[in-house]
């Protein structure tokens, strides 16, 4: 018998994840007064996720690999519970710190094991200011800003 391993596992979270994101796709119009409406380009995405993962856990099933795929264990497992952690943390603090800010802490802690603490201010902040100003001033998307604007 089987035992199901890491790739079914992933592939299932990464249906159920697709799953929702269609649902709450048919929540906004599929096309608008100008054609296309905001609904049309999630509900394809994620439809085609829903199909890929679909296939994924297929692959993984028929796979004589999977197999040799253990879960996580240990050090791997603590850094994927933690990258996982700081996403949700930085979900609840980019209202409340605006998005520069949120993003910068963000890549702080995700890269502090990786770089001197020097070098990851200066990708942290300088990344985060660089999207913010992809996003807010050359595609026009309003972003999260805390009581300073940034």
């Amino acid at each position: 018998m089987k035992t199901w391993k890491a790739g079914v596992w992933f592939g299932l979270a990464f249906l159920i994840f697709s799953i929702i994101f269609f649902i709450q796709s048919l929540t906004l119009s599929y096309s608008g007064a100008d054609g296309l409406g905001p609904g049309f380009f999630p509900l394809w995405l994620s439809g085609m996720l829903v199909i890929l993962s679909l296939c994924y856990i297929y692959t993984t099933f028929k796979s004589e690999e999977s197999e040799s795929e253990p879960m996580p264990r240990g050090t791997e497992l603590k850094n994927i519970v933690f990258i996982l952690a700081s996403m949700l943390i930085y979900l609840g603090v980019v209202p409340l710190l605006g998005f520069v800010l949120s993003s910068t802490i963000f890549l702080f802690a995700l890269l502090f094991r990786y770089y001197r603490w020097h070098l990851n201010i200066g990708i942290s902040v300088g990344a985060s200011l660089f999207l913010f100003w992809i996003f807010a001033k050359v595609l026009s998307v309003t972003l999260p800003v805390n009581e300073f604007g940034w």
